[in-house]
Formats: C-alpha cells, structure tokens, sequence
C-alpha cells in the first residue's frame, strides 16, 4: 500500500491506495485476420455455383461456391500460408490451386475457370463365339434421352461426352440377332468405361 498524504487542496478518502503490480501480466495483442476470396466460372464465364473449394495450410476447411460461383474463406490469421484448391468430380480446374505465401492483407481475385468432365462408355457386341457384329445399331440411354451409334467393323462401339455422375442404360438393338442381356444398366457413372 501507499500511504497519500492530505493536505489543505485534497483530502483523499481513503488516505491509501494500492500499488500497481510490478510486473503486470501483458494483454495479448490480437493477431489481425483477413479473407481470401475468389469465384469459380465456367468456360463461358458464367458462375459455377455448388462447387466445392479446399482451403488448407494454417488454416483448413471447405465451402460451397455462391450461384454466382464465389467463394470467401473468413478470420484467417495473418502471416499464415493457404492453399485454395477447388474440386468436383464434374469438372477439372485451371489453375488447379493457388497459394498465398505469407497472408498480410485481404486477398481477392483467387479465381478458377471449370471445365466439364467429358467421359466415353463403349463395348463390343458379339455373336456367340466372341465374333464382333459389325453395323449393329446400339443405343444409350439417359433420363428419357436417347444416342444411337453404331458397331465398326470389329463389333465396336462408343458414346463420348457422357456427362458424369448419372445412370445410362446400354441398349443393343437388332432385327437379326436378339441380345443377352437384353440391355446394361450402367450405375452412376464416374470414369470412362467399357461395358
């Protein structure tokens, strides 16, 4: 304690007070954060909305694309390295990633261009001693839509720009040959395939 001494101008009440900590515990300063944002368009530029993208580095997570295709990653603290990947297994991306090396302001501008993935399903028809039928009429088909191809000289066929992540059926069709099976149901498809 410290005595405080009264006089004629102050008069003090108490006439002691309690002396300051010596050695005060310091109050942290605050790390300063900031954002990263970008957006996410597809080769025309319109929004690719719904896509997922990957923050990692000082910090992790992972967040859905607005329908206007940007993204922000919030309350990053700063000097910290971060990678932003996006991915879907619809679409490939340019750049594939980018990075912040040492985070010391807001970032913008962390911009990704989608492109669809494009898959191939194809086959052999034959006969029953494994011989290809040539000029054979194959459909595939997708909620109620409809491609027709038909088998080279080997018995071979193929659909390509088959969109990912839907369910086709495979449907040979023959006024001379009858088909065992009688069609293929193909579960959703995320990889070219040969059936």
């Amino acid at each position: 304690q410290q005595r405080l001494t009264n006089n004629i101008y102050y008069e003090f009440s108490p006439d002691w007070q309690p002396l300051a900590n010596a050695n005060p515990t310091p109050t942290p300063t605050p790390v300063p954060t900031f954002t990263i944002s970008g957006r996410v368009t597809d080769s025309p530029g319109g929004g690719a909305g719904g896509a997922l993208v990957k923050l990692s580095g000082a910090r992790s997570g992972s967040i859905g694309t607005n329908s206007d295709g940007t993204y922000t990653f919030v309350n990053l603290p700063q000097g910290g390295k971060y990678t932003v990947t996006p991915t879907s297994v619809f679409s490939t991306f340019v750049p594939g990633s980018r990075t912040i090396e040492n985070l010391q302001q807001n970032e913008t501008g962390l911009d990704f261009v989608s492109t669809p993935v494009m898959l191939a399903i194809g086959g052999r028809m034959t006969d029953t001693l494994g011989n290809g039928l040539a000029g054979q009429s194959i459909s595939l088909l997708r909620f109620g839509s409809v491609r027709n191809t038909t088998t080279d000289a080997q018995g071979n066929y193929s659909f390509t720009n088959v969109f990912p992540g839907d369910g086709y059926s495979v449907l040979p069709q023959s006024a001379t040959f009858s088909f065992d099976p009688v069609f293929g149901a193909l579960p959703p498809v995320f990889e070219s395939m040969t059936v």
